[in-house]
């Protein structure tokens, strides 16, 4: 199973499957099936009106990390971040480098 974490973005095609939020993601990591993820780092972002966003409080693909490193559910390969915030994006990279092991 191939896992993309991203609550604007759509997956690059229909072999992946779309989790919009960190809990939705943490569920399907738990299953054992991940092989392969991508994750952006800035979620909450939801439509108010018809091309409106606005940011709402939510875990950040980080925090995802955070929990994978504590809990050892990590996909069968080092997971991919496609963020396209520089700072968290590095934080998120940083955190897969020190503790990504091959389950």
């Amino acid at each position: 199973m191939k896992l993309y974490l991203d609550d604007v973005r759509d997956p690059p095609d229909d072999t992946w499957t779309l989790a919009r939020t960190v809990e939705e993601a943490k569920a399907i990591l738990v299953t054992g099936r991940v092989e392969v993820a991508s994750l952006d780092h800035d979620l909450g972002i939801v439509e108010v009106g018809v091309g409106v966003f606005k940011e709402v409080p939510a875990p950040t693909g980080y925090d995802l990390c955070v929990w994978m490193a504590k809990t050892g559910h990590w996909p069968k390969f080092k997971p991919a971040v496609h963020s396209a915030n520089p700072v968290g994006a590095m934080a998120m990279r940083q955190c897969i480098e020190r503790h990504w092991r091959k389950p």
